[in-house]
Parts: C-alpha cells; structure tokens; sequence
C-alpha cells in the first residue's frame, strides 16, 4: 500500500470513511453481479454465483482508542460453484500510528439447505424460496495474536422487501484447552426506496451482556453492483468503549 495512502489511514480516519462513501456512489459501470454479503457483523446465508469475483473492504473506527482506533479489512471473495465460495482477506489496524498487519485468513461458504444459491435470488419475489441455511469455515493466521479457526451457521432468508439471517458461531482455540464458546448475531434489513435499505443488527454471547452491542446501518446498493453498508454498534451499557463505526464495500467485477 503507498506511503501516502498509510499515511491519511493513520491521521484521518474519518475522512477516510467519507471518501470511501463518495466512491461507492461515483462507480457504477461493473457488470451487474451478487456476492451474498449483505450485513455488517452478521453474515449472510448466500452463496456466491459460480464464476464470479467480488472485491471486498471493510473498515472499523474506534474513537475511544489511542492505540488501536481504525482497522481495515481488503480482500476477494470467488464463487466456486453453485454451493462453494471461498475468500481470503487480511487485518490491518493501526497502533501508535503504524498501520501493522494482523492476520491473514481464508473462509469458505458451503450451501447446506433451501435458497442458498444466488442464481435462485435473481426472478420475481413470489417466486423465491424464502428460506436457505450455509456453512462457514474460517481459518486465520495471526501474526499479533494466536491462530483461529472458526465455525458459523447461517440461517436467513427474504421476504418480499425485507431479509433476515441469524449466526451461530462457535471458535475453539487452537493452543488452549477452552473454547470461546458459542456467540449468535442476527440481522434484519428492510428496503426503503429503491437502492437503499435500513436494517438492525444483534450480537453477542450466550453467557451475559458484557459483549452484547447493537448496530443500526443504511445499506446501499448502486444498480446491485456495487454495496456500501455504513452502521455504528453500541453497546447496552451506553460506554463509549463499547462504540464502532463499521463500513463495508463490495464491488463485484
């Protein structure tokens, strides 16, 4: 990455994120496309269409931090086949003002049941299954904390202008006798106008509410080639430890 482009990520975090909503709404002439990835933090129950390559970026600011207040996440998503993609993305975050790199990773989406295809969400509505559950499996390479591997299930579906997904997740750790245990998120997504859509995201642990923050977001989607999706998360105890303004793009190529 040019030394220019570190250089605004570590001292204009938030302008960053401007920018990135400004170029989301300036390109608009890819080839018309799904990636299955619609929320925030919760993931999403389709599954790439066979063939087809998806730029991806997401970014995190923490305002509260000194140390480690703005991450971003590049990476590229390609569907495999009808019921298999695979992506691999990296970590970067900045701390003391140095972008460093966390970890790399690769995750793959398997289609287990329903409308899991995204060549089944192209059509009239009435049509659709409204139902469909996959697979995650993640593994990643830290290189400032210990390796992860990660399991989700992802249920979800849409119903005429409005899509839901709940996640299951479960991460052991790889160098300790004890799991993280089994933490769930959910999602729902409502459009609005044409394009444009608000939706609410719920994520935390099963064992109390320490962890537990909720994310309101706007989703927009540029002729359904290009996704921006702009949220804060919060959490239940109104600490501004607990805040995240989270971005996520995806251009599909």
């Amino acid at each position: 990455m040019p030394y220019e482009t570190l250089q605004l990520l570590k001292r204009h975090p938030v302008r960053t994120h401007v920018t990135l909503i400004t170029l989301s709404l300036v390109l608009s002439s890819f080839a018309l496309a799904h990636h299955g990835k619609k929320y925030l933090v919760t993931g999403s129950h389709e599954v790439s269409s066979p063939g087809a390559w998806h730029l991806l970026f997401s970014s995190e600011y923490r305002p509260q931090l000194n140390e480690q207040r703005f991450g971003i996440e590049p990476g590229i998503l390609y569907g495999v086949s009808r019921s298999w993609d695979v992506e691999f993305h990296a970590h970067h975050s900045t701390e003391n003002g140095v972008l460093r790199l966390e970890a790399v990773a690769i995750e793959s989406r398997f289609g287990l049941f329903g409308n899991y295809s995204d060549e089944e969400v192209i059509g009239e509505m009435e049509h659709q299954s409204h139902f469909g559950m996959t697979l995650l499996v993640e593994a990643e390479k830290g290189f400032e904390h210990e390796d992860n591997v990660e399991g989700r299930l992802i249920f979800g579906g849409e119903m005429a202008a409005t899509s839901y997904a709940m996640n299951l997740t479960w991460q052991p750790s790889l160098n300790e006798s004890e799991s993280q245990g089994v933490r769930y998120s959910l999602g729902l997504k409502r459009s609005i106008v044409n394009g444009i859509g608000i939706g609410l995201e719920l994520n935390g642990a099963f064992d109390g509410f320490e962890d537990f923050r909720w994310t309101p977001g706007i989703y927009i989607s540029a002729s359904e080639k290009l996704d921006l999706k702009i949220g804060m998360s919060l959490g239940v105890r109104g600490l501004t430890d607990d805040q995240i303004l989270r971005t996520s793009l995806v251009v599909s190529l």
